[in-house]
């Protein structure tokens, strides 16, 4: 169950990156750049973090559903 939860968890935060919804996507670019150098990171790039994350979050919860069900 806890996997699950996880899951929903890493899927939401990889949706609100994707849809760069509330500004996250710039927001974790502004604050990463001022921790290190971004090179040529944009938006974007956390976007793309956020499709990545939202697979994570997908193959978590899949894995889970056979100890639930």
């Amino acid at each position: 169950m806890l996997a699950i939860a996880v899951g929903v968890i890493i899927f939401s935060v990889g949706v609100c990156l994707a849809g760069n919804f509330w500004g996250l996507a710039s927001r974790a670019l502004n604050h990463a750049s001022s921790l290190v150098n971004s090179g040529g990171a944009t938006v974007n790039t956390f976007r793309l973090v956020g499709v990545v994350a939202m697979v994570v979050g997908l193959f978590w919860v899949a894995t889970a559903l056979p100890e639930v069900l």
